[in-house]
């Protein structure tokens, strides 16, 4: 299965997902990679490499993927591994559409505000052509990040989101330094010490699974 954790914007937590959800599925028995198709910052790259060198953490593959290889080197991982995925660009070029054709499933996380949820229109245009160049459905889950379930505007973001259709996952990831801080020691926050963050991605992991195993 290849999943693709992509989006137009920066900062959105793309690396945050791939990271943690490779994590917890390495932890849970499937063997996973994750291909870094991001080369100006290659976040997930480096995180591999610090990540590679603490014997004590469960091995998680991490290979930087060149937009003229992405598609040949993911199908070649997906040869090999259960899961392979794909830490995307924020772009809105060919890579991007390399990045939606070869999935089959991808994940979307955005922060709620309205100018994240403008970004989204362009993207869902190249996600509509895919599905159309695949012939068939490539399914779509938003990922809600740095939310407050307190607050009124992301509530209403979350809201507009379901309203127009779109299959938005009902756990989220608050903004947390545990996140942050799990990264710089190449680990995933369920192997670090904030039992909130652990609690918080093991329900998304919990609720995600079933999604992308159907």
């Amino acid at each position: 299965m290849i999943i693709s954790v992509t989006s137009l914007k920066g900062g959105v937590g793309k690396s945050t997902i791939a990271q943690n959800l490779a994590v917890c599925l390495a932890h849970n028995g499937v063997n996973v990679c994750i291909a870094d198709a991001d080369p100006d910052n290659e976040n997930s790259g480096n995180w591999g490499n610090i990540r590679s060198d603490d014997s004590t953490l469960i091995h998680v593959p991490v290979w930087t993927t060149p937009e003229l290889t992405l598609s040949r080197q993911v199908k070649d991982y997906n040869k090999q591994f259960d899961v392979v995925i794909i830490d995307g660009t924020p772009s809105i070029g060919q890579m991007t559409s390399k990045i939606l054709y070869v999935a089959d499933v991808i994940l979307v996380p955005t922060i709620p505000s309205i100018n994240d949820l403008w970004a989204l229109s362009p993207f869902l245009k190249r996600h509509q052509q895919a599905q159309e160049e695949k012939e068939q459905e490539i399914p779509l889950f938003m990922i809600m990040n740095q939310f407050k379930p307190n607050v009124l505007s992301n509530i209403e973001s979350r809201d507009t989101l379901k309203n127009n259709g779109f299959r938005v996952l009902e756990s989220f990831i608050r903004d947390r330094d545990a996140y942050r801080s799990a990264v710089i020691q190449g680990k995933g926050v369920i192997e670090y010490t904030d039992d909130k963050a652990k609690r918080e991605f093991v329900n998304l992991y919990n609720e995600l699974l079933p999604l992308i195993k159907n």
